[in-house]
């Protein structure tokens, strides 16, 4: 037998070592945690507990931005792969605990290889870093670029075109975000600013939540923007966050706040949060969204002459309404999204009746008259019998809102969902998993939004409608802090937005 070194013997212990580890793993695949509309949309094994988000962005919003994620979480149960959300963006480099692993990409998920079996119930720490690219379809949702910068609308399942993380709102988290731009721009993010350095020619803003957030509802904002600041009921900070060329004309809209909130806290009691504001971004995208503790809203919905003043304020109190419903209790499944839909469209119902002399009732019957439009153009693509559904209903007042689930054929394709009307597809029942709320023609505002609502002959109640489900994923659940609102309740669940 020829002599081997040491040195050579020991490199090709190594590499048979590595070959038959190699040969009893399997092959990564995309996991989920059961989601019946997003099937692969979450992940098994681990709580998360916070993100630190590092983005820097070079001043051009068709180029992807380098990006650091670092997740803490908890394991569940034993990992020997740690998979996670992430698509749109290149991974470089992966380090689990410390150790630099390695990992492979499959379909949307990024799955990382630890470098040893991680036990049950043990601190996880992950660092990826990658890029995050603000090209690919609207449709999908993930950034959205605006005529100064960039912007996120990450519901339903959009979340992970950013960022590598686990994306369903069954699992929420802390937040930190830390956005190194150009001098010129303003970077804003959900919560409460920590700090703002310049170095050079570049400022970096660090901001910090103070409750769980899920990951389909954060927000970015970069641009050449004004933050305006006031205060709201009990002290709390408020800022809204504009183009800075539109400051004053948007002015009238952006002192509205104060007397909203109070008025939603008179309905279902103090705001849950630390902060809020308005996001108005310069562009036009047919929706807004309850982004936490910053709604985003389009600029064309305050500068176009069409829509009538209730009209508009209505929709500012639909998404601060959802601060309450969907962001402080959000849906452990995204088959519930339609009680976040459901409160939200009854407060901003019942503003405008309050402040508009708009009448509920009238409402109610003009969306009847149209239902059957509506749900020709959007689903469901055949008749239910009685046999085939389930009823549940959430009633306030003397209305009930109804969901009416098939549980036969599933839902439609998640392409189609984004500017249709209309019931949600067989298999949906009644949820809106759709994140962006529709706006339509201003000329019957109160009938043609997605506020509206139809009558369930079943029960006698009144139904929600909204657009057409997606093939979409289902919510996790996330890390209850003890001095959270709703920690132990249905908050500690999971929530929609």
């Amino acid at each position: 037998m020829p002599f081997i070194s040491r040195r050579l013997r020991a490199a090709l212990l190594a590499t048979a070592s590595a070959t038959l580890v190699a040969a009893t793993l399997p092959s990564p695949e995309p996991l989920g945690i059961g989601d019946r509309l997003f099937p692969y949309l979450g992940n098994p094994g681990y709580d998360v507990l916070s993100y630190d988000i590092s983005f820097t962005y070079d001043g051009r919003n068709t180029e992807p931005l380098d990006a650091v994620t670092t997740i803490e979480a908890r394991t569940t149960e034993p990992l020997e792969r740690v998979n996670l959300d992430f698509a749109r963006g290149k991974v470089s480099a992966v380090e689990v605990n410390g150790l630099t692993s390695d990992f492979a990409t499959t379909r949307e998920d990024l799955v990382v290889q630890a470098p040893t079996a991680i036990p049950a119930g043990v601190p996880l720490r992950i660092t990826v870093r990658h890029t995050s690219d603000p090209n690919g379809s609207r449709a999908e949702g993930g950034w959205l670029r605006t005529s100064d910068g960039l912007a996120m609308a990450n519901q339903a399942d959009a979340a992970h075109r950013v960022f590598p993380g686990n994306d369903h709102p069954a699992d929420k988290a802390y937040f930190t975000f830390r956005i190194t731009a150009p001098e010129k721009l303003t970077a804003v993010a959900n919560g409460l600013p920590v700090s703002t350095q310049r170095r050079g020619a570049t400022t970096t803003w660090t901001y910090r939540t103070e409750h769980p957030m899920a990951t389909e509802l954060a927000q970015v904002s970069i641009g050449t923007s004004a933050i305006v600041h006031r205060t709201g009921p009990h002290g709390l900070p408020l800022r809204d966050v504009v183009p800075a060329a539109d400051r004053a004309r948007l002015e009238p809209w952006l002192k509205k706040t104060p007397d909203q909130m109070a008025w939603m806290e008179r309905q279902v009691g103090r705001y849950p949060f630390e902060t809020y504001g308005l996001l108005v971004a310069d562009t036009s995208t047919g929706f807004e969204l309850e982004t936490q503790t910053l709604s985003l809203f389009e600029r064309p919905l305050f500068t176009e002459p069409g829509y009538p003043e209730w009209y508009v304020d209505s929709v500012m109190v639909h998404e601060l309404a959802h601060q309450w419903f969907g962001n402080s209790v959000s849906p452990q499944s995204w088959s519930d999204l339609w009680l976040n839909e459901g409160h939200a469209s009854w407060y901003e119902a019942r503003y405008a009746e309050e402040h508009a002399d708009q009448p509920l009732e009238r409402r109610m019957r003009q969306a009847y008259t149209r239902s059957d439009a509506w749900r020709a153009a959007g689903g469901p693509r055949h008749i239910r019998t009685p046999r085939s559904r389930a009823t549940r209903s959430v009633c306030s007042g003397r209305w009930c809102t109804t969901a009416v689930r098939s549980s036969s054929t599933p839902c439609g394709r998640r392409s189609a969902r984004r500017r249709s009307t209309g019931w949600n597809g067989p298999g949906c029942g009644a949820t809106r998993t759709s994140p962006r709320r529709r706006r339509t023609s201003p000329a019957s505002p109160p009938t043609s939004r997605a506020a509206t609502w139809v009558r369930s002959s079943r029960r006698g109640c009144m139904a929600r409608r909204h657009r057409r489900c997606p093939g979409t994923r289902t919510g996790a659940a996330r890390s209850p802090r003890p001095d959270e609102p709703g920690a132990g309740g249905a908050g500690s669940g999971g929530r929609r937005r």
